[in-house]
């Protein structure tokens, strides 16, 4: 295309003037206005908001050691690097959760709080006349705000509760209820199940006989003397009945064992089964019906999958608010001293100390 007749013949392009009336119709936009007032205020808000301050969390070798050795009685077992990593992450993240409680008020303001620390200071003292403000003061100038385990335990779960309650707040669509119902289909899953009938010969009544009894009454079901509908007319006294519904291989279980439950779940439909052992004794099974396991459409477990959604946000909720502490956090573990018993850990901890980003040893923003 030729757009050599647009150019001007010297080449030079003249900027026409913008005239005044222009510019005062710029100045008296009323959106020139608001962009310049809404500026003006976010700046003033940016200015004056107080600067976020570092959280600080210490942990002595002493509490560690603590949570080691209650690992070991749970488990058995020493706990293992990483294992001890865990243990004192978990620790450093409830302290992150209580200083954030602390900075909201909460060991002041909460009534379970408050009740706690007082009972602590009027067993420490029946007979003290103090009234309960006083009290009240006593406990946190001596530190029992903070290292009351029931005290504690309570500001944890109004911060994890309240964390929770903001996170659900907005409820799923129904488009993503129905892909957590895809994505989880292994929760909701409904697992294969069987009805069935079986005769119950029992070991305790029949004793030495109990094999050659099973003999003869195999021989009879081949024979097909024994009708599936009349099996409890050829069974021994049992607390569990001779006709189960349908049944899964859990439930199955908890009946009659998992022995029972497996082979039950193999056993073809219409026909006999046997013998079948259990901790009870010996069993034929006959299998009316066999259902696989299905995943159930979204309006059949509408509530449970809701209830699952809610629940996993909820998790990623505590985590986001909990990493964005972390980010706060400038965390210390104490090193073990020279003179106790894991003393020769002192070098590696030391190092750790200045070197290490995670909150398992040494001073560090938390991870």
């Amino acid at each position: 295309m030729d757009i050599a007749h647009l150019v001007p013949a010297n080449g030079a392009m003249t900027a026409r003037p913008v005239p005044a009336s222009a510019w005062l119709r710029i100045l008296r936009a009323p959106l020139l206005h608001f962009l310049l007032i809404g500026g003006g205020l976010f700046m003033v808000v940016q200015l004056s908001r107080p600067p976020e301050r570092d959280l600080f969390v210490r942990l002595s070798h002493a509490e560690v050691r603590l949570h080691e050795e209650t690992f070991a009685l749970q488990s058995g077992r020493p706990p293992d690097e990483s294992e001890r990593r865990a243990l004192i992450q978990s620790e450093v993240d409830d302290r992150l959760l209580l200083e954030e409680a602390f900075a909201l008020g909460w060991h002041e303001s909460d009534g379970v709080a408050r009740r706690r620390l007082i009972q602590n200071q009027r067993f420490l003292a029946p007979e003290d006349p103090a009234s309960d403000d006083e009290l009240l003061e006593r406990a946190r100038s001596q530190g029992m705000d903070r290292s009351d385990i029931v005290v504690r335990r309570r500001l944890l779960e109004r911060m994890r509760l309240g964390i929770a309650a903001v996170a659900r707040e907005t409820e799923p669509t129904r488009e993503e209820l129905e892909s957590h119902r895809r994505e989880h289909a292994d929760v909701f899953m409904r697992p294969e199940r069987v009805r069935l009938s079986h005769v119950f010969l029992s070991r305790d009544r029949r004793g030495a006989s109990l094999s050659e009894d099973a003999e003869t009454l195999g021989r009879r079901i081949t024979a097909d003397e024994i009708a599936p509908e009349r099996a409890a007319e050829h069974s021994d006294p049992s607390l569990v009945r001779t006709a189960l519904p349908l049944s899964s291989g859990s439930a199955l279980t908890r009946e009659l064992g998992s022995a029972f439950a497996q082979a039950a779940l193999r056993t073809a439909v219409g026909q006999w089964s046997g013998p079948i052992g259990s901790a009870y004794g010996v069993h034929f099974v006959y299998v009316h019906e066999h259902v696989p396991a299905t995943l159930p459409q979204l309006d059949e477990i509408l509530s449970d999958v809701r209830t699952d959604w809610l629940h996993g946000r909820e998790q990623r909720a505590l985590m986001d608010h909990i990493v964005a502490l972390r980010e706060r956090a400038v965390v210390t573990v104490e090193p073990p001293s020279r003179s106790s018993p894991d003393g020769d850990d002192v070098s590696r901890e030391s190092r750790a100390t200045h070197s290490s980003r995670s909150a398992s040893t040494g001073s560090s923003r938390a991870p």
